[in-house]
């Protein structure tokens, strides 16, 4: 077993109303006392603080699939979700709202089109950012040949149980791959 030393740097408000010169609240740096922490272990005294995608279920749908590698599940107290969605080519997800949660959806591979709202169908690629606000209807369909990839956040978290909830769910245990068949 191997331990390494791990010191921890919180960032504190110096002052309720002390700002930097461009109005931004005055922040510093605070060492935390030093920890011993163990290299490929995780105690049970230490918060989790790590997913690995490969430990997680997988959520599939008709469109895709979907691991969620935070929320309060699996960190008690996590005021938020996030998690990778991939989306199938000429596939999607059908308008639908969450009312109690905003979303941030940030496009890591592949290209689409989306919808918030009435601004109308837009097309989305890697590097995009998109924020829905909450109750507001929006879509997410891929348009191109190879999958979609999308971290999806949403706050406060929750708004995955929903998800759980539609026909064409299904959960898969960590380690098994989804099957996608050719539609005949």
């Amino acid at each position: 077993m191997t331990v390494q030393t791990v010191r921890t740097v919180r960032f504190v408000k110096t002052s309720q109303d002390r700002q930097d010169s461009q109005g931004r609240d005055d922040f510093r740096a605070v060492a935390l006392p030093t920890t011993p922490a163990r290299r490929g272990t995780v105690s049970e005294l230490e918060p989790r603080t790590r997913t690995v995608p490969a430990e997680l279920p997988t959520e599939v749908f008709d469109w895709g699939s979907i691991k969620w590698g935070v929320s309060a599940g699996l960190f008690p107290g996590a005021p938020l979700t996030a998690g990778e969605v991939v989306i199938n080519p000429t596939k999607g997800h059908d308008l639908h709202t969450h009312p109690n949660s905003d979303e941030v959806l940030y496009f890591v591979d592949g290209e689409g089109v989306q919808t918030v709202g009435d601004s109308g169908e837009f097309p989305v690629t890697a590097g995009d950012f998109v924020y829905v606000p909450r109750g507001t209807l929006h879509s997410t369909f891929n348009t191109g040949w190879r999958q979609l990839r999308v971290i999806a956040v949403y706050t406060p978290g929750g708004a995955e149980q929903a998800l759980r909830q539609l026909p064409d769910f299904t959960a898969l245990t960590p380690g098994v791959q989804p099957v996608w068949e050719r539609a005949r």
